[in-house]
């Protein structure tokens, strides 16, 4: 009967505290409202590859606490300057070019003379055009530079230029030769020489094929020319042939001229007359 009576109380105390505890409290739990700014978007940029522009970047705010009925809003916009990095495309016929892997030999290395004048012109230019030197080729620095001493001679004392006409020449030994340097006016293309740079090929092209080098020394010097300023990403690719009735840059050279990506075959005057076809 004791016993009957513990458990009795034990069930009635045990109702009572669960009566106690329902329902469950209505009172709100506490939370907070913290808005913060998102992380930047960035849009595109403006303008073509190879050229500065601007590029939109924007933010909102955004709800991290705990609240879900509380808003945040709020928009920031800014413009920071932009470069577009242009796609590798083939520079020369197929290849690409890649400046680091060229080797330019200095005037001081082939032991140029002093030119008699200089004259700067505003760079980057938009037109490039391809020569020859009709000469025989040269398979090393000791010949090439050799090759440089006689054409700057022959372009400065039987022609009467003030330097060796060409901005740089390239070699069968793959090595680029700096003739006047991209940035000043050349002696190469009559009605070009302020507008224009120019790269020739030590060789005879019109009967013998280039090689392989010395295609891929032109491609390296032309990444060369766009990465230091000397040319405008859009440039044009010309022949000499293409403003001059000449056979230059030789027709096996002209054909890789031809099959390049910047060549341009926009009919252009030529010029004719003796007395100034160089």
């Amino acid at each position: 009967m004791a016993h009957t009576l513990v458990l009795l109380l034990v069930a009635v105390s045990t109702l009572a505290i669960t009566h106690a505890c329902w329902p469950p409290s209505s009172k709100p739990k506490s939370c907070s409202n913290n808005c913060q700014w998102s992380a930047w978007r960035s849009g595109s940029c403006s303008s073509p590859c190879g050229v500065s522009g601007r590029q939109r970047k924007t933010r909102t705010k955004v709800q991290r606490g705990t609240c879900a009925s509380s808003k945040c809003s709020g928009t920031q916009t800014t413009y920071v300057s932009c470069r577009t990095p242009c796609a590798a495309r083939p520079l020369f016929g197929s290849l690409k070019g890649k400046c680091s892997d060229l080797d330019i030999v200095s005037r001081s290395e082939w032991r140029a003379r002093k030119p008699r004048k200089e004259s700067r012109i505003g760079l980057p230019v938009d037109k490039l055009f391809i020569h020859h030197t009709v000469t025989p080729t040269c398979h090393n620095k000791y010949m090439c530079s050799a090759r440089m001493r006689t054409m700057q001679s022959g372009h400065m004392d039987d022609k009467g230029y003030w330097d060796l006409g060409y901005n740089y020449l390239v070699g069968s030994d793959g090595k680029a030769y700096k003739g006047r340097g991209w940035g000043y006016e050349g002696g190469h293309t009559i009605g070009h020489n302020r507008d224009a740079v120019a790269i020739s090929a030590i060789g005879n092209f019109e009967t013998t094929r280039p090689d392989r080098a010395v295609l891929q020394a032109i491609a390296n010097l032309i990444d060369c020319a766009l990465k230091e300023g000397a040319l405008s990403p859009d440039f044009k690719m010309y022949g000499h042939r293409d403003v001059a009735c000449k056979d230059c840059p030789g027709k096996y050279l002209y054909n890789y001229v031809k099959a390049s990506s910047h060549y341009s075959s926009v009919k252009m005057p030529k010029w004719c007359h003796k007395k100034w076809n160089y």
